[in-house]
C-alpha cells in the first residue's frame, strides 16, 4: 500500500477523463443500463426500492473491472466482464451492499429523533415540496449536517471495500477494515479528489445551464446539461478505479 501526495486526487479526476475518452459509448451504455436496470426493479412492489442497495457494490466493481480492461486495452464485452464474478465474490459483494441498508437505517433512526423525519420528507416526497414550519426545515438543515458527518467513516469504510473483495479476495469485514485505514492514511488526496469533483461534477454543471439554458431554449439546455450530467458520472465513476491503482497496484484480472 503506497503513501500519496495530496496532487494526486486531481490526477485521479484526469485519469477518469482519460479512461472515459478511450471507450465512451461503452461506459456510458454500461452505466445507462444499470441505471435503467434499476427504475425498472424499482417498480417491483414491495420490496422494489430495496433492491437497488444490493447492487450497489456489485456494480461498482463491474464498472472498475470494466475500466481496468479499457486502459489496457483488452477485448470488453459484457460477457468479459460478467465473468469476473465468481459465485464467492458476488456474495460478498451482495453482503458489502447489504452494509449500505443498515447506514440508511441507521440514519432513518437518528433522523426520526432528531428532526421528526422532516428531511425525509422533503426528499422523498413525489407530491411537490411538503409544508413544513421554520423549525422543522432548521432541524432538517443540521439533520443534513449530521448526514454528512455519519457518511464520512461509511465511505472510508466502503471506497476500496469492493475491489479489495473482487481482486484481493478479502471477506467483508477485513475489506472494509483495509479500506478504512487505506483512506484515512490517504486524506490528503482524497480531500482534493471530492474537492476537486464537487467543482467538476456540480458548480460546472450549474454555470453551463445557467448559460446555455437561456441561450438554446428550455428543452435543448437542459438537453444539453442532461448530456452533461451524464458525461460527468460516467467520468466519476472511470476515477474509481485509478484510487485503487494508485495504492495498490494493478491488479491482475483472473487471479
Amino acid at each position: 500500500m503506497n503513501r500519496i501526495p495530496a496532487r494526486t486526487g486531481w490526477e485521479w479526476i484526469q485519469a477518469g477523463f482519460t479512461i472515459f475518452k478511450k471507450r465512451p459509448f461503452f461506459l456510458v451504455n454500461l452505466l445507462f443500463l444499470y441505471m435503467m436496470a434499476v427504475v425498472l426493479v424499482t417498480m417491483v412492489p414491495m420490496i422494489g426500492q430495496m433492491l437497488p442497495v444490493f447492487t450497489i457494490a456489485i456494480f461498482t466493481f463491474i464498472f472498475m473491472t470494466a475500466t481496468l480492461m479499457v486502459e489496457q486495452e483488452q477485448p470488453l464485452t459484457f460477457g468479459a466482464l460478467f465473468a469476473a464474478l465468481d459465485r464467492v465474490t458476488l456474495f460478498r459483494l451482495f453482503a458489502l451492499s447489504g452494509c449500505y441498508i443498515v447506514f440508511g437505517m441507521i440514519v432513518a433512526g437518528i433522523s426520526a429523533v432528531l428532526d421528526d423525519g422532516a428531511l425525509f420528507a422533503l426528499v422523498m416526497s413525489r407530491e411537490g415540496v411538503p409544508q413544513l414550519t421554520d423549525e422543522q426545515m432548521t432541524r432538517a438543515g443540521y439533520m443534513a449536517l449530521a448526514i454528512i458527518v455519519l457518511y464520512i467513516p461509511f465511505f472510508m469504510l466502503t471506497w476500496f471495500a469492493a475491489p479489495l473483495i473482487g481482486w484481493r479476495q478479502m471477506g467483508v469485514p477485513k475489506a472494509m477494515f483495509y479500506s478504512f485505514f487505506t483512506v484515512a492514511h490517504n486524506w490528503r488526496p482524497f480531500l482534493v479528489y471530492v474537492l476537486g469533483f464537487a467543482v467538476v461534477g456540480f458548480i460546472i454543471p450549474t454555470l453551463v445551464g445557467g448559460i446555455i439554458g437561456p441561450m438554446l431554449g428550455g428543452v435543448v439546455g437542459a438537453f444539453v446539461l442532461y448530456i452533461i450530467s451524464v458525461t460527468v458520472t460516467t467520468v466519476l465513476y472511470c476515477s474509481f478505479y485509478p484510487t485503487y491503482r494508485s495504492i495498490f497496484g494493478i491488479p491482475v484480472l483472473g487471479e
